[in-house]
């Protein structure tokens, strides 16, 4: 699946929930990546008003550590 992040609808994050994963990370209203992190999505949260897109995705890192992410700080995400 090749698209942007905000793109993803919850059907889609189903998809890659749970399986290795590689996030590149930056500002939000820009494309730079600041990090890249290799991680798990275990959990996401959606807005509670139509069309219900992803808002923030928790993930789990290496180190068992889970960090919270928001879906507009995600530049791509990129399956292992």
């Amino acid at each position: 699946m090749i698209k942007h992040p905000l793109r993803y609808t919850s059907n889609d994050l189903k998809e890659i929930l749970f399986k290795p994963i590689e996030i590149c990370i930056g500002p939000v209203q820009s494309d730079d990546v600041n990090r890249v992190i290799k991680c798990e999505i275990i959990k996401y949260n959606h807005a509670a008003n139509s069309p219900h897109q992803p808002v923030d995705i928790v993930v789990k890192v290496d180190n068992q550590a889970e960090e919270l992410l928001n879906i507009s700080e995600v530049k791509s995400f990129k399956l292992l």
